[in-house]
């Protein structure tokens, strides 16, 4: 799926939503408005913990958090996307998802360790990913060689209403194999659980 930016999406005068109040337990809401009253974005409640530093640009957010070590750390992305396939059938939209996936890993640097694709639970047009990508090139310290992955959960989801655009939100988390954070699974699962989809 492809990231798009708001002067590809209209050229009707547009209103980029924006969240004043960084109260960790209030929704953060991404997205665009026209001036017809149309809408699409997303809304989600980020994780219940310090330290997420958040950022914005245009209708995307972006929120960071560091690791053990410099190179380490997590991020959540929320952005619109322009879809590479139709959202129905959704089995097609899977497979979709799973060829870009893959071809677009192929003689990087990355090996795909895991890939899972399934419908999300709550919302019909959504589907949930996990993605655990381990670098070719382990990091050598004094006694060892270190491995390093890049563990990514996602929920893309295709809109109603405006046809060929869909919405993603996107959980990486980049450790060495000593750092691996055991509660990623449920923090991704929480987090797309407090997911509300703007599509009108």
């Amino acid at each position: 799926m492809k990231k798009t930016t708001i002067t590809a999406l209209c050229l009707l005068s547009l209103n980029v939503w924006a969240d004043l109040d960084r109260d960790i337990t209030q929704p953060i809401r991404i997205g665009i408005t026209d001036n017809t009253g149309s809408e699409m974005g997303l809304s989600f409640i980020q994780p219940n913990e310090h330290g997420w530093n958040l950022k914005r640009k245009g209708a995307e957010v972006s929120l960071e958090k560091f690791g053990e070590t410099n190179d380490e750390g997590k991020q959540i992305e929320g952005y619109i996307i322009r879809l590479d396939s139709p959202v129905e059938p959704l089995e097609n939209y899977m497979a979709q998802i799973k060829k870009n996936t893959y071809q677009g890993y192929k003689n990087t640097r990355f090996n795909i360790k895991n890939f899972d694709v399934k419908p999300d639970p709550n919302h019909a047009r959504c589907v949930r990913m996990h993605l655990l990508l381990e670098d070719r090139k382990p990091v050598r310290t004094v006694d060892h060689d270190q491995k390093k992955y890049s563990e990514q959960y996602t929920l893309s989801c295709g809109l109603e209403k405006h046809k060929g655009m869909g919405v993603e939100l996107r959980l990486y988390d980049r450790y060495y194999e000593q750092n691996k954070d055991v509660k990623l699974a449920e923090v991704a699962n929480t987090l797309f659980d407090s997911i509300v989809i703007d599509d009108k």
